[in-house]
């Protein structure tokens, strides 16, 4: 998949992914982690296709919560790798490795191919309601510079679903939380109050907007715009942190 292709997948995919549950309560999950490295070196000299990637996986939570994580890990790593399943994860990397050296050793391609994608997760956050994982990743493949982002999603943990930022405010509260976000959004950007939003930042229809990329934290609610989602690549992953203690009485899922 192209790079400049790889932001607009995932904030799709992140969006589309859904699932059913119990509607039960569920406790404190326990994660493991599993990493996982290839490196081209050994099978060539002119080339490089370097693979450095780690994710997180629930220990002890129940199906339909499980099932969910996994999902979204997997959609998460389809931008790259042909998984099917995430236990293949390896398989696809290794797949990924022969087709690459196979194209360079027959095609005598002009250049030299590059491929280095490195993915770790950020954090894991998660209180008697919800469960946040994110994770940073970078790729280069060749050209003045690579591409990088943050890939996050947040779930009910009562049925598993993926949380969207609609959903995060309380009723009847949408218009004057966006307003009290959009003036956090300035200062925290170093706007003027009264500075025209489009003339700095690429929202759609010239309004501002939350971005579907976010994660609780212990003291805030944080929203990511990856490169090139709003501003340009010189920009780099702009952040959003909204305090509980300024925002929190406009939220859902904000208690522990």
């Amino acid at each position: 998949m192209k790079t400049k292709n790889i932001i607009t997948f995932l904030t799709l995919a992140a969006v589309a992914v859904s699932c059913g549950g119990s509607g039960k309560h569920v406790a404190t999950v326990n994660f493991t982690r599993t990493a996982l490295a290839v490196d081209s070196r050994e099978a060539l000299k002119d080339s490089s296709f370097k693979v450095s990637l780690a994710y997180e996986m629930p220990a002890d939570a129940p199906d339909f919560l499980r099932d969910s994580i996994v999902r979204h890990t997997r959609t998460f790593f389809s931008a790259w790798f042909d998984v099917s399943e995430l236990m293949a994860l390896e398989t696809a990397v290794k797949k990924s490795l022969v087709e690459h050296v196979s194209r360079v050793k027959e095609n005598r391609l002009p250049y030299v191919p590059v491929f280095e994608l490195d993915i770790a997760p950020a954090d894991v956050y998660q209180n008697g309601q919800i469960v946040s994982i994110a994770y940073n990743w970078s790729l280069y493949e060749g050209g003045a510079h690579g591409n990088f982002g943050r890939y996050s999603f947040t779930l009910d943990k009562r049925d598993g679903s993926r949380l969207t930022a609609e959903r995060l405010i309380k009723n009847g509260k949408t218009e004057e939380f966006m307003a009290l976000a959009e003036a956090e959004f300035k200062k925290q950007s170093g706007m003027k109050p009264d500075e025209k939003m489009y003339s700095v930042y690429n929202f759609e229809n010239d309004r501002f907007a939350l971005s579907h990329s976010f994660v609780f934290t212990p003291t805030a609610l944080v929203f990511y715009y990856n490169p090139y989602e709003i501003a340009p690549y010189s920009a780099g992953l702009i952040q959003l942190s909204l305090p509980y203690e300024q925002f929190g009485e406009y939220l859902n899922f904000v208690r522990k």
